[in-house]
């Protein structure tokens, strides 16, 4: 039975967490060369497919190089929703018809998009989007 730095045992923590963990330590120790990207492949899709603890112990069991505060830091960075003061309830209509339409780098997602797309395609990319700061994050509205 495996222990966890927090002296909780690995069974009784949630599992969508213990895989994440286990992903970010191949991630890591593929990063820095320790194993080979068909060694990452076939355990990343072990993890992804595991249905215990126990198989993601065994698939990070060999590897030494845990994730660090950098590596942390910069999922965050990566993977966090970019808010922006100012309550923002403009709406957008986007209309294709036999074109297309694409939205990408540094844009402010309005409240509400209405698309209407007709024998033409719409692509959106929210990757370096701006997100309107949730209401709740005002006192008093």
């Amino acid at each position: 039975m495996a222990i966890d730095a927090s002296g909780v045992k690995i069974e009784d923590r949630p599992f969508d967490q213990v895989r994440q963990e286990a992903i970010d330590q191949l991630i890591m120790n593929y990063s820095h060369g320790i194993i080979s990207a068909e060694a990452f492949e076939r355990r990343l899709d072990v993890a992804t497919d595991a249905k215990s603890h126990q198989e993601l112990i065994d698939v990070v069991a060999d590897l030494t190089l845990l994730p660090d505060h950098q590596y942390q830091q910069q999922r965050q960075r990566s993977f966090s929703p970019r808010y922006q003061s100012g309550n923002d309830t403009r709406n957008e209509k986007m209309l294709c018809v036999l074109s297309s339409n694409q939205q990408r780098g540094q844009w402010l997602v309005p409240a509400e998009i209405n698309i209407i797309n007709v024998l033409g395609s719409v692509e959106l990319d929210f990757y370096r989007s701006g997100f309107p700061a949730p209401a709740y994050c005002y006192p008093g509205k």
